[in-house]
């Protein structure tokens, strides 16, 4: 058997291939100013608690503690890792440069800065939290990082209101994220002044969330502050328009010609 498919014989090449990137929380580089550099992620995590109210929950709905960890270059992280700080990992996402963004059920973030301090040294612990060397910063979300492609090509004007996609962060619980949907809606139906905004079609699925949302460019900007939000953009449109081929006559279709009998 093995005779007849010498043909298939595939070559022996000699190659050094490239040594895999360490999985796991950090590169393994240890930090020579571990405690001034914990001191410095403690106060940016302090800074993230203690945000005004308002800032936090511009709409009266209380979301989850939403921000981003941007990792020192080359470093990576485990969702195992994350999940020991009392985190969950919602994404890598691209868009954030060299960060992934997280969110705390607990608005104290206590056991990720007890672990913070225990790494500066603030704290005593036999066990120094080294793979917290792979975090360069912890900061908020920026508007920016919620700006969709097609919005930033087109951004809204100050007269538009315009049906606009949204999406949030979703952190598993699907009544949760409907409860949120249900309180944008009645936030954006009770602006007299600005009639037509509201929240007219919805989509929640395991590990999706969207909406479709009709705004003006004033209430946009608060949205783009908006801890739980994931993104906002502009709907897509079709790369052509084609409504000679949607009616075409049943005359002016060809006829079918039939495969040849030899056809597989």
């Amino acid at each position: 058997m093995s005779n007849q498919y010498d043909h298939l014989e595939l070559p022996k090449i000699s190659i050094q291939l490239p040594k895999r990137s360490r999985t796991g929380f950090g590169s393994g580089e240890k930090r020579d100013n571990r405690q001034s550099h914990g001191k410095k992620l403690l106060k940016q995590a302090s800074l993230l608690v203690n945000r005004p109210p308002k800032e936090v929950t511009p709409f009266g709905i209380d979301p989850k503690l939403i921000f981003k960890i941007k990792l020192r270059k080359k470093d990576n992280v485990d969702e195992k890792n994350i999940s020991s700080l009392g985190l969950n990992l919602l994404c890598k996402e691209p868009k954030a440069k060299q960060a992934i963004v997280v969110f705390s059920s607990d608005n104290e973030l206590k056991q990720f800065q007890d672990k913070l301090a225990s790494y500066s040294g603030i704290a005593n612990n036999d066990y120094e939290y080294g793979y917290l060397d792979a975090i360069e910063d912890i900061v908020p979300l920026e508007p920016e990082d919620r700006i969709g492609c097609l919005l930033k090509l087109e951004p809204l004007q100050s007269n538009e209101l315009a049906a606009l996609d949204l999406q949030l962060w979703h952190t598993g619980n699907k009544d949760e994220m409907q409860v949120y949907f249900n309180k944008l809606d009645e936030f954006l139906r009770s602006f007299e002044e600005y009639p037509g905004m509201k929240v007219t079609d919805t989509y929640i699925s395991d590990y999706f969330c969207d909406a479709r949302v009709k705004l003006n460019k004033e209430i946009l900007e608060l949205l783009l502050t908006e801890d739980a939000v994931k993104e906002i953009d502009r709907r897509p449109s079709p790369a052509f328009e084609s409504p000679k081929e949607i009616h075409i006559p049943l005359c002016d279709i060809p006829d079918i010609v039939s495969p040849p009998e030899s056809a597989c």
